[in-house]
């Protein structure tokens, strides 16, 4: 491994990252208690802390030690993320609602805070699995093959080979525009991380990754309640009330058809966002004007929460910090194009709105 600034600076920005949850809990619960002490919240921080260093070395731990044991339960870890989050958001809406203020609550008893630490960290463990996929070069010393390089783009993949006894061999696929399928991702590190220990034959290795490209999708179903879920969450997140959240899902809830429909006729992802922007935008309007305690600014933040392209800007900055500058530029060009189509929509519903009288 490089020891450089630029490692431990984009170890800095990975960091930052996995603890935007634990700062939002962190908020949520000075928020819930305004008179708590300077001890009380160093506790919580170093609680939030010892989870999030624990979490990537188990994480690697259980990939290099208890791989077995480990890769059945692996799968499930999204979903306990959710559950425990969803459990103590939940509870604090209630208690919100209800109007009830014990001094358990206020002070934050021990086992919440666990949960919230076990909760807020969830995501570095899978990190700290992904710190144990094995690189393309060890897979490939492990077959026997020499002299490999792989080169990698948004929408293709150049690779180099040399067998002993063979000539040389070069590959150039085009990788079509689609959406990242992590399911298949996983599937894959599977198949390079049992190749790499010589537990698998290439025509083995074949036949699963020819099994791999037929992992399924979650359901649309599955997809549009938790773009509901996401937008009425995010509502509530950046200042919204409980009367903004049911808006902001409907608005999540168009966003997902339009999509859908769209994706379904082929029709490309700029004009789509668009569209989803434009009709959110138009609908959270026409809902501030019929019930003005809602607050339309805080539905269309959440709902358009859900297109934000955040996956593509933080992958295109680290790209080019690592040098690799035309996939970063590739990737910063796609998600300014995508905030840009966001944003024309938004443009587009207010003024639809406004010449509608409606906003």
């Amino acid at each position: 491994m490089e020891w450089s600034f630029l490692f431990f600076f984009n170890s800095a920005l990975l960091g930052v990252g996995l603890a935007m949850d634990a700062f939002s809990v962190s908020m949520a619960n000075g928020l819930h208690d305004p008179q708590m002490s300077r001890r009380r919240g160093v506790q919580i921080a170093g609680t939030f802390a010892i989870f999030q260093a624990v979490m990537p070395m188990t994480g690697w731990v259980c990939v290099h030690t208890i791989v077995e044991l480990f890769s059945s339960f692996e799968k499930f870890i999204p979903w306990i993320a959710l559950i425990l989050l969803g459990y103590i958001g939940g509870k604090m809406l209630i208690e919100g609602i209800k109007g009830e203020e014990t001094e358990e609550a206020a002070e934050l008893s021990a086992g919440v805070l666990f949960m919230q630490g076990v909760a807020t960290s969830i995501d570095a463990l899978a990190v700290g699995i992904t710190f144990a996929c094995v690189p393309v070069e060890i897979m490939a010393a492990s077959l026997g093959v020499r002299d490999f390089h792989v080169y990698v783009l948004t929408n293709g993949i150049f690779a180099s080979a040399h067998l002993p006894g063979r000539d040389a061999v070069s590959l150039v696929r085009h990788v079509p525009t689609v959406s990242v399928h992590l399911g298949r991702v996983e599937a894959v590190n599977e198949i390079s991380r049992e190749l790499a220990a010589g537990r698998l034959g290439v025509a083995e290795a074949e036949q699963r990754l020819a099994e791999a490209r037929t992992v399924s999708r979650i359901t649309p179903r599955v997809e549009t309640m938790a773009c509901i879920v996401g937008a009425a969450g995010f509502a509530y997140l950046f200042g919204g009330t409980l009367a903004d959240m049911p808006v902001a899902a409907i608005g999540g809830l168009l966003e997902s058809l339009v999509c859908r429909y769209f994706a379904r006729h082929g029709i490309n992802r700029i004009f789509t966002d668009i569209v989803a922007a434009f009709c959110c935008t138009f609908w959270a309007a026409a809902a501030q004007a019929a019930f003005p305690v809602v607050s339309a600014n805080a539905a269309i933040i959440g709902a358009l929460m859900v297109l934000t392209p955040g996956v593509a800007l933080t992958m295109g900055v680290r790209d080019i910090l690592n040098g690799d500058y035309l996939s970063g530029s590739i990737r910063l060009l796609d998600a300014l194009l995508i905030a840009g189509s966001i944003a024309g929509g938004v443009v587009l519903g207010w003024i639809m709105a406004r010449g509608l009288g409606v906003a």
